[in-house]
């Protein structure tokens, strides 16, 4: 090109194609304009050459749901997407991506004029929205990319397309857990994910402090963590608890256990609600699906006081106060908050009556708690059906072995560990939720 650039200069310049004293300014306009010519042919060129041997793939689609229209019928979507160039390096293109669902499209840029991109980079799209149909509870969706222009190829289109599978039935696990408390206070969290095609970051776990749902779906769980027990709830998933809770993901998890700060200290006297749920992206027959845990909820395990149970026992029983029982216990006055409460429970029986104290500022164990409410609910004891042991440190040759089997029978006990903790303090919820099985029981 350089030569044939050259001739033409050298052509202007023979003598015999020039006359008069327009001579210089024809020569000049005449090579201004060649030369001009010439560096249109060479960014053309160059263009043409960075523009070719494109080779455009769609390595990931990440779709996550925004809103529903019930008029209309539809869900909306927002799709980030993934596009890698593997092939020459592009300048200025115009890129289009459309979808099988709504068949919208968007066209990529991240210049004024069109996407430019080097060989291997990956360029993200962030905030691609379209609608599906509500009508259907799943599947696939094609996403496709390619250049706008009609004159330039992908030399590979086979991964222009990329699939997703949409399931918009709500579908959850509960294998969720707290597994131990760390020497920095932390919880760490456990799933059993072995049903599961799990790949590199394919779940992120979800966590609240708001949560709407029926208090009665709640179900009571124990962990023994560290030698203590620490209780929490259970609470199963819906589409409307979902919606109605302000989850916020955490950092992306590479893999299980992991380890979720949440309290300063796990045991403290005041701690706030915390709701937390794992989704989790799996393969399914070549689609890709999700689906939610049910949601476990994180609490105060402050335990409590003697005369602190005796209010919560009379208050959550729904227990009449009695009047006029006397009492042999020395440290207690009439003028004590506690007083009707603790006097109540003495009149039904429930407490030691041969003591001379009640040392209402101790705490009360589990195994108190217990025997005072299969008492007050008279459980038929002598029938305890004679199965295997439930709690590993509660034997047979046990004084209160019966009373422990007791729970068998109870919705209760499915949430407890191979421990009970006989001589542990109660906590506020250890003891509501004892009295409402035994109740719903009863």
């Amino acid at each position: 090109m350089v030569l044939a650039i050259a001739s033409l200069i050298a052509g202007i310049y023979y003598p015999s194609i020039f006359s008069g004293n327009n001579k210089t300014e024809f020569l000049e306009t005449s090579m201004l304009n060649i030369l001009d010519i010439a560096l249109d042919k060479t960014l053309q060129i160059k263009q043409d050459f960075e523009n070719s041997n494109i080779d455009l793939a769609i390595t990931n689609v990440e779709v996550n749901k925004i809103s529903e229209d019930d008029e209309k019928n539809l869900i909306r979507y927002s799709a980030t997407i993934y596009l890698k160039n593997e092939g020459a390096y592009i300048k200025d293109l115009k890129i289009l991506v459309n979808n099988s669902s709504d068949l919208s499209f968007v066209i990529l840029k991240n210049t004024e004029t069109g996407l430019s991109l080097q060989n291997d980079a990956i360029y993200v799209y962030k905030g691609y929205e379209f609608d599906w149909d509500k009508s259907f509870s799943g599947g696939e969706i094609v996403f496709e990319v390619k250049p706008l222009e009609d004159t330039v190829y992908d030399i590979d289109p086979v991964d222009n397309k990329f699939k997703v599978f949409i399931d918009n039935k709500f579908s959850t696990f509960s294998d969720l857990y707290p597994k131990a408390i760390n020497l920095d206070n932390s919880i760490k969290l456990e799933a059993d994910l072995s049903d599961y095609v799990i790949g590199d970051k394919s779940y992120e776990l979800l966590i609240g402090n708001k949560l709407k749902y029926d208090k009665r779906t709640e179900v009571y769980k124990e962990a023994l963590l560290n030698n203590q027990i620490y209780s929490y709830f259970n609470i199963p998933l819906t589409k409307e608890v979902f919606e109605s809770g302000n989850f916020r993901k955490t950092n992306p998890i590479i893999e299980f256990p992991v380890d979720i700060a949440l309290y300063d200290d796990p045991f403290a006297s005041e701690n706030p609600d915390y709701y937390m749920l794992l989704k989790i992206n799996f393969s399914e027959n070549n689609h890709l699906k999700f689906k939610y845990s049910d949601v476990i909820k994180f609490t105060s395990n402050k335990t409590l006081t003697r005369a602190e149970a005796a209010k919560i026992f009379v208050e959550q029983t729904g227990e009449k106060s009695l009047k006029g029982v006397k009492m042999h216990y020395q440290d207690i006055d009439k003028t004590d908050w506690f007083y009707n409460y603790v006097s109540t429970l003495y009149g039904l029986g429930l407490l030691d009556m041969d003591s001379f104290s009640f040392n209402p500022a101790g705490p009360m164990t589990r195994m108190e708690a217990l025997i005072m409410a299969l008492n007050y609910y008279d459980i038929d004891l002598i029938n305890v059906k004679k199965v295997a042991p439930i709690f590993k440190d509660i034997t047979p040759n046990d004084p209160n072995y019966h009373f422990v089997q007791a729970l068998n029978a109870t919705t209760i006990s499915s949430g407890f560990t191979d421990y009970f903790k006989a001589d542990a303090p109660i906590t506020k919820h250890f003891l509501t939720n004892l009295i409402y099985a035994l109740r719903e029981n009863n």
